[in-house]
Parts: C-alpha cells; sequence; structure tokens
C-alpha cells in the first residue's frame, strides 16, 4: 500500500515536471523566436534600403511666363523641373488648351512650341499645358500658364496681286489669282478678281459695292464670268432698327426674301416661291449652318478663321477643313464694311457657288497653309509663303510648282 501511495506520488511529481519543462522550453522558444524574426526583420529593412525599395517621392512645381507671339514651330518655351528620389523622370504632355500647341520632351521636359498658329495674340493672348512629371507609378503634375505679349507691327492694306497660275482652276475667292482693289475714301468701293490668258481665255469675279447706308452695304454687285459669257447679279437689303438685314433681294434672278429672327435662329421666307431657308446664327452673329429642309451647308470658326465646312447634298456628305500659319493675312486689311456679312446671307438664298469659291479670306486672321477636301466638290490646296518684316505674305507658293502669287501694299 506504502509502495502505491510512493509510486503515486513520484509520477504526479514526474508529470508536474515534465509539464514545467515544457512551458519553460516553450517559453524559450517565443523569446527566441521573437529574437529571430526581429533580427530578420531589421536585415530586409537594411536590405530594401540598399536595394532602392523605400517609397518613390516626385516633385515639380508650376510655371508662369510671358513669351512673345508669332514663334517659330520647335521653338523653346521652357524645362519642365521635378526631382524623384531615385531613378530617372520621365515627362508626358496630359492636357493643353489647344490641341496640338505643344511639343514635350518625354527625356529633358523640354516644353516647345507644336503648332505655331495657336501663339498669334490676335487669336489667343494666353495658353495652358498641365505636363506629368513621372517615376514608375508616382506622379505630379506642373502647371504651365503662358501669356503671349502683343508685338507691334504695322498695319498695311492691301493694294493687290499678280499670278502666275494657269486658267485652269476656277477663280476661288482666295486670292490665288490676280486681284485689284479699289478703295472710295477708307472703305473697298470694287474688288476684281480674275485672270487672263493668251488669246480670248479669261475669268473673272468683279463685285461692286454700290450702295451704303450708315456704314452699311444696301446694294452690291457682282460678275462672274469667262470667255463664254457674264453672268451679271445685283444683292439688295434692307435693315431694321437693330440694325439686322430684314430683307434680301437679289436680280436675275429675281429673288426676293423677308428675314424673320428668333434669337439665334433666321428664318429667310421666299416671297415669291416656297423655297424657304432656316438659318443658325452663332454668337458673332455669323451664318454657321442653313438648310433648306432637304440640304444643309454648316462651317465652324475657330475665333476669326475658318476651321471647316461641310455641305449635305443630295445625301452625299462633302467636307472641307483647313490649317493656317500665326502670320497676317493681307485680305484681312481690306477694309469692306459689312461685306462679309451680306454674302452670307446671300450665299443661303442663292449664291450656291461660293460656297465653294468662299473661304472667307477677308475675314480671317491668318493665312491658309492648307484645305484638306478629301471626298471632292471642295479643292484640296497647300500653300507656302514668304513674309514682310510686317508679317505679312509677300509670295504665296501654290501646291507642287502650281504657280505664285505676289502681293503688294499701299
Amino acid at each position: 500500500m506504502l509502495n502505491r501511495i510512493a509510486f503515486a506520488i513520484l509520477a504526479r511529481t514526474a508529470h508536474i515536471q515534465i509539464r514545467w519543462q515544457t512551458f519553460k522550453y516553450m517559453r524559450e522558444i517565443n523569446y527566441y523566436t521573437i529574437l529571430s524574426l526581429f533580427i530578420i526583420g531589421i536585415f530586409f529593412q537594411s536590405c530594401s534600403s540598399e536595394n532602392g525599395m523605400e517609397e518613390i517621392t516626385v516633385s515639380t512645381s508650376d510655371i508662369n511666363l510671358t513669351m512673345d507671339e508669332n514663334p517659330n514651330i520647335g521653338q523653346l518655351i521652357t524645362t519642365i523641373e521635378g526631382t524623384t528620389n531615385q531613378g530617372t523622370l520621365s515627362f508626358e504632355l496630359v492636357e493643353e488648351s489647344n490641341d496640338g500647341a505643344f511639343l514635350v520632351d518625354q527625356t529633358t521636359g523640354a516644353l516647345s512650341v507644336g503648332n505655331p498658329y495657336f501663339f498669334d495674340f490676335e487669336n489667343y493672348n494666353t495658353l495652358t499645358a498641365i505636363v506629368s512629371v513621372r517615376r514608375g507609378d508616382v506622379s505630379k503634375q506642373s502647371l504651365i500658364n503662358i501669356t503671349l505679349n502683343d508685338l507691334i507691327e504695322n498695319d498695311l492694306i492691301l493694294e493687290g496681286t499678280t499670278s502666275t497660275l494657269s486658267i485652269t482652276p476656277r477663280c476661288k475667292f482666295i486670292g490665288d489669282f490676280n486681284n485689284q482693289f479699289n478703295y472710295n475714301g477708307n472703305f473697298l468701293s470694287s474688288w476684281l478678281g480674275g485672270l487672263s490668258v493668251t488669246g480670248d481665255q479669261f475669268q473673272v469675279d468683279y463685285l461692286v459695292i454700290q450702295d451704303m447706308i450708315d456704314d452699311k452695304i444696301s446694294g452690291v454687285r457682282i460678275d462672274v464670268g469667262d470667255h463664254t459669257g457674264v453672268s451679271i447679279i445685283g444683292v439688295s437689303v434692307t435693315y431694321d432698327q437693330n440694325n439686322r438685314i430684314n430683307t434680301i433681294q437679289t436680280f436675275q434672278p429675281n429673288n426676293l426674301y423677308h428675314i424673320e429672327y428668333d434669337n439665334q435662329i433666321v428664318t429667310f421666307i421666299d416671297q415669291n416661291n416656297s423655297t424657304n431657308y432656316t438659318a443658325t446664327l452663332d454668337d458673332l452673329n455669323r451664318i454657321i449652318n442653313w438648310t433648306n429642309g432637304t440640304d444643309t451647308f454648316s462651317v465652324e470658326y475657330d475665333g476669326a478663321n475658318l476651321m471647316s465646312k461641310t455641305y449635305i447634298l443630295n445625301g452625299i456628305t462633302y467636307t472641307a477643313t483647313y490649317e493656317y500659319d500665326n502670320k497676317r493675312n493681307p485680305f484681312n486689311t481690306i477694309r469692306d464694311l459689312n461685306l462679309q456679312q451680306i454674302l452670307d446671307y446671300f450665299r443661303v438664298v442663292g449664291f450656291h457657288f461660293y460656297i465653294t469659291r468662299s473661304h472667307n479670306i477677308s475675314s480671317n486672321n491668318n493665312n491658309i497653309l492648307k484645305i484638306d477636301a478629301p471626298n471632292g466638290f471642295f479643292d484640296s490646296k497647300v500653300y507656302e509663303y514668304e513674309y514682310n518684316t510686317d508679317d505679312y505674305p509677300t509670295i504665296k507658293h501654290i501646291g507642287n510648282n502650281e504657280g505664285e502669287v505676289i502681293f503688294t501694299y499701299q
């Protein structure tokens, strides 16, 4: 009996000792485990720092600057500065006030002129760009604000042009042909545009401002002809008390339209037949589209410059788009009162071939570099210019050695 009791006590004591030894062992294991993990953590942190895996930082700043108008394409404007704590930076143009105005070197951050057209003070006096400065997935943005200086230039008046073009294309009211301008005091009295060649071959556009009321044109005669004959079209207009055209009458053919306004919607009501037209005015009261219910014509402007024409005729869409330089348009010097408004209204009601022939040349601020007409009806053209010190063209080179136009000024 005593032996059994002694064995039981020894067995229980041994169990207690075993459990205590196990607990002590586990505590030592936990201690050494924590210590080991701590040391490993320090090691990996040290290795990470040595291998450049710490958090990437990028910094840059905004830029405000002033520059002269009319720079050259590719001219350096400024360089975007940026810093990072590791590696090298890349630069990307992510936003600009005018598409195509800027170029950015992805490696150096050099910001340069993309399209000089947008750096003409008369069209845009401020421009903006946003450049992303990036290292890996981390980026910051630099906002660039540019103010243009308006350079002092002498204002010239176009006296005329002479051309070496052949007679193959028709006159286009674009100044590709011989033009002679006569001024009655300060304002245009007649515009003779034409081309003559050997023999009796010739083409001519002749516009005469016949009557004026309070510096507004009330009567115009337009002669369009070639060696086969001449068409003479007379246009007479009247104005309401708000100085808006309220009637337009043509002679040969004889048509009379009463014109009504509903905000920016203009209705031309045919008094002789039933061919009414509906047009829309923009904020500058220019006609930007018209329709007779079947055919539709529309234009888009960028400031004063005509940018596109679209004509939907018999269900077929024809387009023309324009590109410009950043120099001064000599035809814009012609002081023609409200001639462009007259021709715009006349284009709606009868002078339909003026759709193809007009290019807004007496109103555009700049000179046309390219006309892109991919699907016919309109004519595609490419131009290059030589300029004088006042930024007016002196010579215009047309197409692929098609000829040139020489400008003379008063």
